[in-house]
């Protein structure tokens, strides 16, 4: 029985050498562990560089600060949004402008009756409908505002009244007349003096005659209407006064 089991160890011995599998003591084989050992390490280390790309900014960290930058623009956008809307609905409203007790709204300018712009406690103010559109017409007044004007509809145009009181620095050349302006070269200032309270007074700037280019003075003026009642030579012009009647 020796004989014959005896040769049979070698060869199935040099079967599991050929197989790659060597018999340990204690069962099991070398070839198997070492395999399962392999897969193991290859599965962990799969899995670890899976985890460490998500952990260190891979594709997750990508997507986080891509959201993250999507939301800042989002919020930039509305903020710019808003304070254009903000602006925009400052410069379309504007602000009331007070009238004598009342307010007039947008589109609208004080209209005084005695052209006191409100200093006289006598004056009523009215809201009136500004014009749309105005003559290119040179003939400067002084608004309320203490500025000049080309002419009365370009300030009702801009939301002002003229000022009988005057109160603005005239322009180069020009003389005070109440709320308007004249020409010192080639006019003259004439007052039509109310005699309608609280109509305020009427003036206009006339043309000079002739007899006025060799000397400006009163005398000149004689002839014109209202001259026998009141001349006056100031601010570089002339003014004739009409009595009310």
């Amino acid at each position: 029985m020796r004989s014959f089991i005896s040769p049979l160890i070698p060869t199935f011995l040099l079967t599991l050498a050929a197989s790659g599998c060597v018999v340990v003591p204690g069962g099991g084989t070398e070839g198997s562990s070492s395999s399962t050992s392999s897969a193991s390490d290859s599965s962990t280390g799969s899995s670890s560089g899976s985890t460490g790309g998500s952990s260190s900014g891979g594709s997750s960290g990508s997507a986080t600060e891509a959201m993250t930058s999507s939301t800042g623009s989002s919020t930039g956008s509305s903020s710019g949004s808003s304070g254009g809307a903000s602006s925009s609905t400052g410069v379309e409203t504007g602000g009331p402008v007070s009238c004598g007790g009342k307010e007039c709204g947008g589109g609208e300018y004080c209209d005084w009756t005695g052209n006191s712009c409100g200093d006289a406690d006598w004056d009523e103010g009215a809201c009136m409908t500004s014009p749309d559109a105005c003559d290119q017409v040179y003939a400067p007044v002084c608004g309320c505002d203490g500025e000049v004007y080309s002419n009365a509809c370009m300030a009702s145009a801009a939301g002002v009244d003229v000022a009988d009181g005057g109160g603005c620095t005239a322009p180069e050349g020009y003389f005070p007349c109440g709320y308007a302006f004249c020409d010192g070269a080639t006019e003259y200032c004439q007052v039509a003096v109310s005699d309608v309270f609280p109509l305020p007074d009427t003036y206009s700037c006339l043309p000079l005659p002739e007899l006025c280019q060799k000397e400006l003075a009163c005398p000149c003026l004689d002839g014109e209407p209202c001259f026998e009642f009141e001349c006056k030579e100031e601010n570089g012009g002339l003014t004739l006064i009409c009595p009310g009647g």
